[in-house]
């Protein structure tokens, strides 16, 4: 499901063989799905990934005073 923030969420709605993100199977609740994500339906794999992956926002260093 995709929000209007653009953000995806994947939910497993009692499925016989579970749903899976990165190696551990979802709850009852919705799981937000980040890029680079690895999807299990059953014995398929899925990879999500974003168009425009985020950017990694770089360390920032504040002097102390």
């Amino acid at each position: 499901k995709k929000e209007r923030d653009g953000s995806f969420y994947l939910l497993d709605q009692n499925s016989t063989a579970g749903t899976w993100v990165n190696y551990e199977a979802l709850t009852d609740k919705p799981k937000r799905l980040q890029h680079g994500d690895i999807i299990q339906v059953g014995q398929l794999s899925y990879r999500f990934m974003l168009r425009k992956p985020p950017e990694k926002s770089k360390p920032r260093i504040i002097p102390q005073k």
